[in-house]
């Protein structure tokens, strides 16, 4: 009995694992995304719903011409000032993660249409301080 318990937490444990790839800290599923999109010069890619923490940083220097970049349902905190450098990003979907602050770099992008950034808990926008009103 014992010996069976200890196989199933083994084999558990081993899925888990064979879910990330080793070193780059990105689940299969983003990984596999990633290099489907650069071997096919993807102009979007849909990281949607892959466990991400934060922007991979293969997206950020190798697919810089992406017209559609979908990071929705991750557990992403921030986005950093380089997604200005999709200055051909169109559509950009960050839904459903953890972000509380938007770089103003996000609103340089001349070509962005649509934005969705809703179910995150956003205290502040760019260029907009919570003031308290003086009395």
């Amino acid at each position: 009995m014992y010996c069976s318990s200890l196989s199933q937490k083994n084999t558990t444990a081993r899925q888990k694992v064979s879910n990330y790839t080793m070193g780059s800290g990105l689940s299969k599923k983003a990984e596999e995304r990633i290099s489907t999109a650069r071997k096919n010069k993807s102009k979007e890619i849909n990281l949607r719903d892959c466990q991400l923490k934060k922007l991979p940083h293969v997206v950020k220097t190798a697919l810089k011409g992406l017209r559609i970049l979908n990071l929705s349902q991750n557990y992403i905190i921030e986005l950093p000032p380089a997604i200005g450098n999709f200055i051909d990003l169109e559509e950009f979907y960050c839904d459903t993660n953890e972000i509380t602050e938007l770089p103003a770099e996000l609103f340089t992008l001349k070509k962005l249409m649509v934005l969705n950034i809703a179910r995150n808990p956003l205290t502040s926008l760019p260029g907009k301080q919570n003031k308290k009103k003086k009395e």
